[in-house]
């Protein structure tokens, strides 16, 4: 009885685990600014993101492997922003997974999580010459918002609430003559951080180094701001 209540407190954690890996923009690197052939353009990446268009990504749980989820941008707008000779692109992301946990699913997936269920999904922007980010962006997220709730037992008192719908609005702050920003969204492809995941964005960590990229080339979307 104890070890079966614990797994459910476990369990029960899944709901507020972050839908979201934020990337933050700092610094670029030079060296690579200098490159004929933008970085960014040298990755196989899916330039296919829009306003209002809903792209498909997967998440990684615990036991039961890589699940499928959408996100959708809307609302979004470009304005000028307080700060002299600055943009203010302003947008919401809506993440939805659609799927729903089978008993068998739920069981295998509490009893590997130690207490990190996996899943995972992020808002970037990057430079498109270096893969890095840009000193003069910034990137400001509000508070992810978690709706439309599904709960499933198994048969031996295993128990899973996890979120199926989230929002999040997203403020990025770039100046007004910057043609190389780039937004991106998509899943995580593992549950545990690598080094470069955790430098992401800092030089000689661009994008194309972290599990972002190498264990999912093609669970992200991405599109230019000019």
């Amino acid at each position: 009885m104890k070890k079966t209540l614990k797994k459910m407190v476990c369990a029960s954690m899944a709901a507020v685990l972050a839908l979201g890996l934020t990337v933050s923009p700092a610094m670029a690197d030079e060296a690579h600014a200098a490159t004929k052939k933008p970085y960014m353009k040298t990755l196989k990446l899916k330039w296919d993101l829009k306003k209002n268009k809903t792209v498909k990504i997967t998440e990684p749980w615990a036991g039961i492997g890589k699940k499928p989820a959408t996100m959708t941008i809307k609302n979004m707008k470009i304005s000028k922003a307080k700060k002299a000779g600055y943009k203010k692109l302003t947008f919401t992301v809506v993440c939805k997974r659609t799927w729903t946990p089978t008993k068998s699913e739920v069981h295998k997936l509490v009893n590997k999580a130690n207490g990190n269920f996996g899943s995972g999904m992020y808002v970037a922007t990057l430079d498109y010459k270096t893969g890095l980010d840009c000193e003069d962006v910034t990137m400001k997220l509000g508070e992810w918002k978690w709706s439309n709730y599904k709960t499933v037992t198994d048969s031996h008192g295993c128990w899973f609430r996890v979120p199926r719908t989230a929002k999040v609005k997203v403020t990025v702050t770039y100046p007004e003559d910057y043609k190389d920003l780039c937004v991106g969204v998509g899943g995580l492809n593992q549950i545990k951080e690598t080094k470069a995941d955790k430098k992401l964005g800092k030089k000689g960590y661009p994008f194309g180094k972290s599990s972002l990229y190498k264990k999912g080339k093609t669970n992200s979307h991405w599109m230019r701001i000019k």
